[in-house]
């Protein structure tokens, strides 16, 4: 749930300034390892495009009360298969739609989907029903008769009684069905074919007219004994998970409990105060890109609808992260509410704690000298985050350049920059005191208009693989690059760092103040890919080797907790985890979920991709009662479904036969 916090409150601009404060500590704590190396070696050395603020609501069955607890529904069979084709062209897998008409086709002795409108939208609708959940899907088939005989070499005869109920047998369980004008309905129970709707499209016709597929949640429509249930769940787990970590100070495991108890608190709020959710896809085949919309909307009145409201567009002075020459960009404004900057303080101390857990956890900073600095800087670090955001506004950005390696740098406006001053005077006083003789800290190398460049060179990395990671996005010679201004701060990491910031610098100026979202994310996917590809391979096998050791620490399980426990877990031969079966977790009556012997290379999904058509955008914006965080991606990106299908077929079979919850020794889905 932390994950969607940002499209929960109004302090989504946090974002921005947390996730700046984890790059610039994540730059800094390894600078401060290497140095306990190179002690005693001193010479180891803007394109801007205006957004309509949407007013309208996605409201499902806006005629009826209650409104149904949730729906699905996807726009029509032929824009499905029109979708499928387009998607399958531009990943070089021609006829993907055409290939599912043949199956059916098949499946139906050649009749394919009779009596079916495809232009017409199919749904599924949740509602509670005497606190159990009631779910009725609608096909808009115009002969369900028809339909059930042209299957009847598949599924046998399907029973129809007098008030025209369909008993449909499947495994596991029946399934009922009707037919109602041009409209077939299948239900869990005969009682939810009573009273239904004479047109079914109106209920979904909203999402319908924006999307291919869309998803909404109508929370408000969920009882309250239910939310309670899931809120009770939720605060059991985080109370169960409040154990004190290994070497975790006093300070920082009551902040973690702290966090946890506001983290309970703004679920809570969400789930009492959220009126609707909504999720939904696209594909524009004339301009050939695929667009997402995640939504969310609050009850009218409620706290909650008060911080989507303070969520508006605004003007930014650093519209030069949006260079062109930017491989990944974004730009980050809006208004910082004087209710925000009181709570700010505990905010960022909470927030602190925890990067600063994380980093004197981390196995690759065991030096007590490296730890201790990591914690000083990052506490001078977030003082002066805590400056910078003493104001009424926040605004500011992030840039990568380059194909591999690649620059990095971050910026914004501030409040103070003599804090910003202060923490390079202190943290060169503290490296000073521990390693008198390094000599890789250079202040004022630059100077341009208002800033001033101070630069920090990271001599080595103790860890082989990080040191490997971290030479293939930034190269072989590791730079840190902090700039100061009057107003305004910069940092960097990357061969050319001073150049890029000089350059948004100056684009930023030409731009002046310029009109955006309150968050825009922008990428240029094909640069990434070489990096990103070879960072997956990396990731793919130590996933696999997480997995072996995980098969010899289970009980009964054959595999090998050292560090080659994939390979001693691969041998695939039908042992299942602490019995007999398909290999895997036992999960009851769901079946044994399988570990596969050897994951499927992550690095397909990066597949080759051309310039040009390769990029994504990511755009919050408000509406009324509400937030939208939409997602533009061209083409290109579009290859990833299929190349997803093919890893999802591909781990499959790794599994080994029989796995899964309809597998041999699977119990099907629960009753």
């Amino acid at each position: 749930m932390r994950v969607f916090e940002p499209l929960l409150s109004r302090n989504a601009l946090t974002v921005c300034l947390l996730t700046t404060a984890v790059f610039v500590t994540a730059g800094f704590a390894p600078f401060f390892t290497p140095l306990a190396l190179a002690a005693d070696d001193p010479d180891q050395s803007v394109v801007v495009v205006e957004e309509e603020v949407v007013e309208e609501e996605v409201v499902v069955d806006a005629d009826a009360a209650p409104r149904p607890v949730a729906v699905f529904t996807f726009s029509g069979w032929q824009e499905l298969i029109d979708d499928l084709n387009f998607v399958g062209d531009v990943s070089d897998s021609p006829g993907l739609g055409s290939s599912i008409e043949g199956l059916m086709a098949l499946s139906t002795g050649g009749q394919g989907l009779v009596g079916l409108r495809r232009d017409q939208p199919w749904g599924v609708t949740v509602s509670i029903v005497n606190n159990e959940p009631d779910i009725l899907a609608f096909v808009p088939l115009k002969d369900l008769d028809r339909f059930f005989k042209a299957l009847a070499g598949m599924i046998g005869p399907v029973p129809q009684d007098e008030n025209g109920v369909y008993e449909l047998e499947v495994p596991g369980q029946v399934l009922f069905a009707k037919q109602e004008g041009e409209w077939a309905f299948l239900a869990a129970r005969p009682e939810s074919l009573e009273n239904l709707p004479e047109d079914p499209a109106l209920l979904v016709a909203s999402l319908t007219k924006k999307y291919d597929v869309a998803f909404a949640v109508n929370m408000q429509s969920v009882p309250d004994e239910f939310r309670m249930v899931a809120l009770t769940q939720i605060r059991l787990g985080l109370e169960q998970g409040m154990t004190r970590e290994k070497g975790e100070s006093d300070e920082a495991f009551q902040a973690r409990v702290e966090a946890a108890s506001k983290q309970v608190a703004e679920i809570e709020k969400a789930l009492t105060q959220i009126d609707q959710l909504t999720v939904g896809w696209s594909i524009n085949r004339e301009d050939r890109k695929a667009y997402v919309d995640v939504m969310a909307t609050a009850v009218a009145g409620t706290e909650m609808a008060g911080e989507f409201a303070d969520i508006a567009e605004g003007t930014t002075s650093f519209a030069g992260f949006e260079s062109p020459d930017a491989t990944v960009s974004t730009v980050c404004t809006g208004p910082i509410a004087a209710s925000d900057r009181e709570q700010l303080p505990g905010m960022l101390s909470s927030s602190r704690e925890q990067l600063d857990t994380m980093f004197q956890s981390s196995d690759a900073f065991s030096d007590p000298q490296v730890k201790e600095l990591t914690r000083k800087f990052v506490d001078k670090l977030f003082a002066a985050l805590e400056k910078m955001m003493d104001t009424d506004k926040f605004d500011g950005g992030m840039a990568v350049f380059g194909k591999g390696p690649f620059t990095i740098i971050a910026g914004g406006a501030v409040s103070d920059s003599a804090a910003f001053e202060t923490l390079v005077e202190d943290t060169l006083k503290d490296v000073n005191e521990e390693y008198p003789n390094y000599e890789g800290y250079r202040r004022n190398v630059a100077e341009y208009k208002d800033l001033r460049f101070h630069t920090i060179n990271v001599p080595a990395l103790p860890d082989p693989e990080m040191l490997e990671t971290a030479q293939e996005v930034f190269g072989e010679k590791i730079d840190i690059t902090i700039a100061i201004g009057e107003k305004r701060v910069f940092f960097g990491v990357g061969p050319d760092a001073i150049d890029r910031i000089k350059h948004v610098v100056d684009l930023s100026a030409e731009a002046g103040e310029v009109a955006i979202p309150p968050l825009r994310m922008r990428a240029k996917m094909a640069p990434l890919m070489g990096v990103l590809g070879s960072l997956a391979r990396r990731a793919g096998k130590q996933m696999e080797g997480e997995i072996g050791k995980l098969g010899g620490a289970l009980p009964g399980g054959r595999g090998s907790a050292d560090e080659d426990g994939a390979e001693e877990f691969a041998d695939n031969d039908g042992d299942q985890l602490g019995g007999d079966g398909p290999r895997g977790l036992d999960l009851g009556p769901l079946g044994p979920m399988p570990l596969p012997s050897k994951l499927p290379d992550l690095s397909q999904l990066f597949v080759d991709m051309k310039p040009g058509k390769d990029n994504v955008e990511l755009t919050l914006m408000p509406i009324s009662n509400g937030v939208r965080y939409s997602i533009v991606a061209d083409e290109e990106l579009l290859k990833l479904i299929s190349a997803a299908a093919s890893l999802a077929t591909q781990a499959a079979m790794n599994a080994g036969p029989g796995a899964g919850p309809f597998g041999p020794g699977g119990g099907g889905l629960p009753q």
